[in-house]
């Protein structure tokens, strides 16, 4: 997909090393580059993070230093680092400093500082990123949809496996197999919603409407 040109303070070479790259957001409506797999895993957990308005990779220089994003929440900015925690273990001289020139701007403006490392991430979460990523823009026939709904209306809540058993009775084998792009895109345009996405997507997960 085509989006908007990046915005960003310092930038990011796309194919030197392999783990960096660059994505669509939906939740930025624009491409955004991240420097390691970290970075992407974090964006994507924020993708899905319904207490994220947007965030901005490579957002603004502090001195001499450029913080990894800027994430705005419904009731606060914070600024982010994104790092290994063996590099913070032995952590040099230049990134100490880095920090503590973020942490000082952070109480002059009102902002959280913030340190993200692997321990963070939950990889069910970047999972199931990945997976409403790709049907986001799944077209879902007028019939599949309001089949879909009325069955997960029906119920408070229902697992993935018992809707898509009871949608399995009103069509073939052939319309089954694209019944889980159409939920997915449901999810991803937040009609549906998943309440127990930490745990990934998987037979168990539980669906519901949703209701914000």
């Amino acid at each position: 997909m085509k989006g908007k040109k990046r915005v960003g303070v310092r930038n990011i070479p796309t194919k030197r090393v392999s783990v960096r790259g660059k994505m669509y957001s939906y939740k930025n409506k624009m491409v955004v580059y991240h420097e390691s797999l970290l970075e992407r895993d974090y964006f994507c957990m924020l993708e899905i993070d319904d207490d994220v308005i947007r965030y901005l990779p490579q957002p603004l220089k502090v001195d001499i230093y450029v913080p990894d994003v800027l994430v705005e929440r419904k009731d606060k900015k914070q600024l982010v680092e994104i790092k290994p925690s063996e590099k913070l273990k032995n952590m040099d001289d230049k990134l100490a400093k880095k920090i503590e020139t973020l942490k000082q701007y952070c109480q002059e403006n009102n902002m959280e500082f913030l340190i993200i490392t692997e321990k963070d991430i939950n990889q069910n979460i970047v999972q199931v990123s990945m997976a409403l990523h790709q049907h986001t823009q799944t077209k879902v026939p007028a019939e599949y949809k309001e089949k879909i709904l009325e069955i997960v209306k029906s119920h408070e809540k229902i697992s993935f496996q018992d809707l898509f058993n009871n949608l399995a009775t009103y069509y073939d084998a052939i319309e089954n197999a694209k019944i889980k792009g159409y939920i997915l895109s449901l999810i991803a345009n937040k009609e549906l919603k998943i309440l127990n996405i930490e745990n990934g997507l998987n037979s168990n997960t539980l669906i519901c409407i949703n209701q914000t």
